[in-house]
C-alpha cells in the first residue's frame, strides 16, 4: 500500500502575503482564514490526491515557523519517515 501524505515544500515567508519557493521564486500566498504568517521556514503541506500545486490553493496548510531551512527539513523528514514506517 503507498501512502499519499500530499505534496510538501519548505518555503520562506517573506512579509505579508509573499513567499520565496524551493526554486527561489517570489510568491503570493494564502493562508487559512486569509491571516498573515510570521517571517521564517515553513513547511507547506498540500492536500493527498493534489494535482496542481500552488501557493493560493484553498487547503494549503503552513506548519512552522521554523528558525532555518535545515530545521523545517530535518522536522518533513522525521514527518516522512513517520509515513514510511506506518505502510
Amino acid at each position: 500500500m503507498i501512502y499519499d501524505d500530499g505534496y510538501h515544500e519548505i518555503v520562506w515567508i517573506k512579509d505579508g502575503y509573499r513567499l520565496v519557493d524551493a526554486e527561489s521564486y517570489e510568491r503570493t500566498y494564502s493562508a487559512e482564514e486569509g491571516r498573515t504568517l510570521s517571517t521564517g521556514y515553513y513547511i507547506a503541506q498540500w492536500p493527498p490526491g493534489t494535482t496542481n500545486p500552488h501557493f493560493l490553493h484553498d487547503q494549503l496548510r503552513f506548519i512552522g515557523p521554523f528558525e532555518s531551512r535545515h530545521s523545517a527539513a530535518v522536522a518533513l523528514n522525521a514527518t516522512s519517515e513517520g509515513y514510511a514506517s506506518a505502510s
